[in-house]
């Protein structure tokens, strides 16, 4: 497991594991944002599906960032999409249509 900043080339916290472990994952979030220099904040988190844990969530709201986590599409999730108004296929750079979709703002 590793914690990097995507504009600058450096790890800022790493975690070898063996095998399927799980859990410690806000321990590699917060290692970002303790190395931060004085002045200086993160906008904006990517972060796979692992991550979707309500402690991660609260932790970076309360960080005021924002946040996109991955999610496996399964029956709950399709159905919490079906209610959200805003929500479209994600056509790339080119405009060609993806297995994706995206919230609009």
């Amino acid at each position: 497991m590793i914690t990097t900043f995507k504009e600058i080339p450096i790890i800022i916290y790493h975690e070898f594991r063996h095998g399927n472990v799980h859990g410690g994952l806000l321990k590699a979030i917060e290692a970002a944002f303790k190395k931060l220099p004085r002045g200086k904040r993160i906008k904006f988190v990517v972060l796979d599906s692992e991550y979707y844990t309500a402690e991660i969530i609260n932790y970076l709201s309360e960080q005021n960032v924002t946040f996109i986590i991955a999610a496996d599409k399964d029956s709950a999730v399709i159905e919490a999409i079906r209610g959200i108004k805003n929500w479209r296929p994600f056509r790339g750079r080119d405009g060609v249509l993806t297995d994706r979709e995206i919230l609009v703002a």
